[in-house]
């Protein structure tokens, strides 16, 4: 075995642990020990060496992610009383042990890309947890004492089986960032809105068909993805829409949007692609409001009219309001919205550089379109157009003859 470097000191002299020829561990006489870092990732490792179990007690961080584990022996977790940091993500681990509750000093934890199917109730011991990621597993369930993991600040635990959160959940008042997508989940719990810290929340590619009242308290939202669920309705009220900068509801089930939606002073990037929204779903003064806005989709709705003020979003970058489906697919039948009109102030939308107008019912550009200097790509395909138009552009897909 070529000589492997297993240890990295911090704040000391030149490395002081090295593998020999049988894997051991050679520990330099001069060698301190207060900040031990262990990385064995990537060894492809079947056990944990024998030479860990000697420095456990030392180690702060050990990196044991990329190997061929299959289980973590009950002892090591009762040795490593300093760890702070351990990941053995894309092991391939069925369960981890019971004691992982004796890591009292354990801050960030990595167990993702595993084969866990569920994860042991005395996780919820790790009082000074502040990162969880465990993702990319088949975690059916979190343990019902999940919220005692009063400290953390982020969980990750996107590509799993889980079909519900335990109801203490809404006690993790210090979490900032949740990604729970690509999950199974029906419904959250009714405390959910007393994550007060919550930043960024990410529960896309779920089965969500209603939000619990209490959603409506989230006041630190600032990213916010609910992209491939079931909801018909948004919740009336929002604290957080003044804080939103990130709004993603692509592909469910909306018919209507709630009165907060002219209250997104912050808003960058809304996405409402392949819902149900009808007629004229948007307040009039968008455009006043959302001033900061840079991306605007709502292809595949069933929209009518755009508010006049959407020609005022001078940050507008990209807007999408046709079809979401490839150009092959949608020739046999409508798949964009039913929008006759663009506002008549269009053309002062002077930052835009993306423009997908198709599977509409516009019959006619407005007379300032031609200002729009910094537009790049632009499909007016299967529009009902009256006169031609040349376009300072790079791309232009228009099909005139549907």
């Amino acid at each position: 075995m070529d000589e492997l470097c297993l240890t990295k000191m911090q704040h000391l002299h030149p490395p002081c642990a090295k593998a020999d020829c049988d894997g051991d561990v050679m520990m330099s006489e001069h060698c301190s020990l207060q900040e031990h870092v262990v990385d064995v990732s990537s060894q492809n490792l079947d056990s944990v060496p024998h030479t860990i179990f000697n420095v456990a007690d030392k180690v702060t961080e050990l990196d044991m992610a990329y190997n061929n584990l299959e289980s973590i022996p009950e002892p090591l977790c009762g040795s490593l009383v300093n760890v702070t940091k351990l990941s053995v993500a894309g092991n391939e681990l069925t369960e981890m042990p019971c004691a992982i509750s004796f890591l009292s000093q354990l801050v960030c934890l990595n167990v993702s890309s595993n084969k866990l199917a569920s994860l042991p109730s005395s996780i919820v011991s790790l009082s000074k947890l502040h990162i969880f990621d465990f993702s990319s597993n088949e975690i059916t369930m979190l343990p019902a004492e999940f919220g005692r993991l009063t400290a953390l600040e982020k969980v990750v635990g996107y590509e799993n089986r889980l079909d519900h959160l335990p109801d203490t959940f809404g006690l993790l008042r210090q979490l900032s960032t949740l990604e729970l997508n690509e999950n199974c989940l029906t419904c959250l719990p009714p405390n959910f809105g007393f994550l007060s810290s919550l930043r960024i929340l990410n529960l896309s590619s779920n089965k969500l068909s209603s939000l619990p009242e209490s959603f409506s308290n989230l006041k630190s939202v600032e990213v916010m993805d609910l992209t491939d669920n079931l909801l018909e309705v948004l919740p009336s009220r929002f604290k957080s829409c003044r804080l939103l900068r990130q709004l993603f509801l692509a592909k469910n089930r909306l018919h209507v949007l709630p009165d907060w939606f002219c209250d997104m002073s912050e808003l960058e990037d809304l996405i409402l692609n392949d819902n149900q929204l009808v007629e004229s779903p948007f307040p009039e003064n968008l455009g006043d409001v959302c001033v900061k806005l840079k991306n605007f989709e709502i292809a595949g709705n069933y929209i009518r009219r755009l508010p006049e003020s959407l020609g005022r979003l001078s940050h507008l970058q990209r807007i999408h309001i046709g079809s979401v489906i490839d150009e092959l697919e949608r020739k046999d039948f409508q798949n964009g919205n039913w929008i006759w009109k663009l506002p008549s102030n269009f053309g002062s939308m002077i930052a835009l550089r993306h423009a997908n107008l198709n599977e509409n019912q516009i019959c006619d550009l407005p007379s300032d379109f031609g200002s729009l200097i910094q537009l790049e790509w632009l499909d007016l395909g299967a529009l009902c157009f009256c006169s031609t138009y040349i376009f300072n552009v790079v791309y232009v897909i228009y099909d005139a003859a549907v």
